[in-house]
């Protein structure tokens, strides 16, 4: 799937579709329903079934009865529960650079409007997601909020959806009407994709019908299995995995839908090469995507002496699905869907290379960001400043990493502090903030990095309003600059 492109010509940030949306007729108009009578109703449902999308369908059919504006937060790539108001101001196109902070801001602009907020993957950040909820509903009497998570956020007033699998017809007749909403009309669009001259037919429906019964309905087992059949016939398909993954009965425990998912994945994880295993298991400490030059660095060299070169193999991870390439700012970026993403990491932590992989990962974005610092005084200013927004996510993860694991701070101020201009210029004062006074309470305060952190604190400070705070933190910077002869 390609990425995607913000609208024009209408109100708010939604996401295209570049993809068909087959199905979901019923919670559709349910979620119609829901918002018409609540202010906040939750899809819930385990990953991959679907639910981002269904929200996002449901909220550009609802744009019209939103004349301020349908807006879409995606936080499923944040792992700091502070910057959760940031990140959604950031999503609508707002600045928080005041001492009010992110939610103040944000109350106050959609207070006044009438308006549709998308909150997405909230399950990892739910109880700072719940209280912006509440303070947002609060003051906003207009908004209405549609939030996924694979939890409901088990507040007042939320109206709960349970997004299940698409159905699987007892028998397949092409002539139903019901087809249009079930995993069989899903998974032959998904198919013609990749092999447009496959239709449905006599002889091959019976198969058809036994896939998406083995998949249980689920969309992102159903797309996966679909390209397969790039380089498979469809009896071959369902032989791997009849061969696999034998019938859910006897000693086996109920199936599991989430068990599914994961088998689906498994699968495509075996039908890789060990290279292929290896890097997917690599790029998965990125967050947000990638480009080239960065897993080059991040990428350990294969032990396989036969295997092509990471080039190749990074390829094949496309073709394959695992990995999807997209254009942005002129430049090839690659990403993995979430659920392919957290099976990758999985598989990293079980092979003991958790660690080293992300300090790789942060040492590439650590001389990136040095990088960057000497390149805005030259004509390349402006492609630091667009590779540096583009690569927002990574920077949070390195960040993270740095904060959370003993002995890392240090690198971790150098990049807070060297990141300046970034968040001056991208509005992102708080959260430049927030890092910097994080790390600072877990490095030592006589290092020259301090006095660059302090710096850039005072800056920000500064534009934040804060000047008392940005007058003492001037008082330890000169007194630490004294240590070092400055």
């Amino acid at each position: 799937m390609a990425a995607p492109q913000a609208v024009t010509g209408s109100v708010g940030n939604l996401p295209t579709e570049l993809t068909s949306f087959v199905g979901r007729r019923v919670e559709r108009a349910e979620i119609r329903r829901l918002l018409s009578r609540a202010r906040l109703v939750t899809l819930t449902g385990f990953g991959g079934v679907g639910k981002t999308r269904l929200a996002l369908r449901a909220a550009t059919e609802l744009r019209r009865a939103f004349p301020d504006g349908v807006w879409f937060a995606d936080l499923s790539t944040l792992s700091d529960p502070v910057l959760v108001p940031d990140t959604v101001a950031s999503a609508l196109k707002l600045h928080p650079q005041s001492p009010r902070g992110a939610i103040g801001v944000l109350t106050e602009f959609l207070a006044p409007r009438h308006a549709l907020l998308v909150l997405d993957s909230c399950e990892h950040l739910l109880d700072p997601c719940v209280e912006l909820a509440i303070s947002l509903l609060q003051s906003a009497p207009n908004l209405r909020i549609l939030a996924t998570s694979r939890q409901s956020l088990n507040t007042a007033g939320e109206q709960i959806l349970p997004v299940m699998p698409l159905p699987v017809p007892d028998k397949l007749d092409p002539r139903d009407s019901q087809l249009e909403d079930s995993s069989i009309n899903l998974f032959l669009d998904r198919v013609t994709a990749v092999v447009p001259d496959f239709r449905l037919t006599d002889d091959n429906m019976d198969e058809v019908l036994a896939l998406c019964r083995k998949l249980e309905g689920v969309p992102l087992a159903l797309e996966l299995a679909a390209v397969k059949l790039r380089g498979m016939s469809l009896t071959e398909v369902l032989e791997q995995l009849s061969g696999r993954f034998p019938s859910l009965t006897g000693n086996r425990v109920a199936a599991d839908r989430q068990h599914s998912l994961r088998e689906c994945i498994e699968w495509s994880y075996e039908l890789c090469t060990p290279a292929e295993r290896d890097l997917w298991a690599q790029v998965s400490v990125f967050a947000g995507g990638f480009e080239l030059d960065a897993i080059e660095s991040v990428a350990t060299t294969t032990a396989h002496d036969s295997e092509p070169e990471l080039a190749s193999v990074l390829f094949s991870l496309v073709d394959k699905s695992i990995l999807i390439r997209e254009e942005h700012d002129g430049k090839t970026r690659y990403r993995m869907l979430d659920i392919i993403r957290q099976y990758g990491q999985q598989r990293l932590r079980d092979s003991g290379q958790w660690i080293t992989t992300r300090r790789r990962h942060r040492d590439f974005y650590a001389d990136f960001v040095d990088q960057a610092r000497a390149g805005w005084v030259n004509v390349r200013e402006s492609d630091w400043f667009a590779r540096l927004r583009r690569e927002h996510a990574n920077l949070q993860a390195a960040l993270e990493f740095c904060t959370t694991e003993p002995g890392e701070a240090v690198i971790g101020l150098r990049i807070a502090a060297g990141l300046r201009h970034h968040w001056m210029t991208r509005g992102l004062v708080r959260e430049g903030l927030h890092w910097i006074t994080r790390l600072r309470t877990q490095t030592p305060s006589d290092t020259h990095t301090t006095i660059l952190a302090i710096n850039t604190a005072v800056w920000l400070s500064t534009l934040q309003g804060d000047l008392t705070i940005a007058d003492s933190l001037l008082e330890d910077g000169r007194a630490l600059a004294r240590q070092f002869g400055e």
